[in-house]
């Protein structure tokens, strides 16, 4: 190899090693929204469970009230 080459190539590595950082920056970013997102979809998941339960409950003694009349 020419020193043609080895100087191309010297240039062209630290190119694809700041490509390389810059796309694992990213895919460090897009993770630690896809939590703060999964996070908050929790949140509403839990909201709704109480809901449904909380109705469940209200429902069956409704029911049990005409079984019992």
């Amino acid at each position: 190899m020419d020193s043609g080459w080895a100087t191309i190539f010297a240039a062209i590595i630290p190119i694809f090693a700041a490509g390389f950082v810059w796309l694992m920056r990213q895919f460090h970013i897009m993770h630690t929204e896809n939590k703060q997102d999964h996070a908050g979809v929790m949140n509403q998941l839990q909201h709704v469970t109480k809901v449904v339960e909380k109705t469940s409950d209200r429902l069956n003694e409704h029911i049990d009230w005409h079984v019992k009349k």
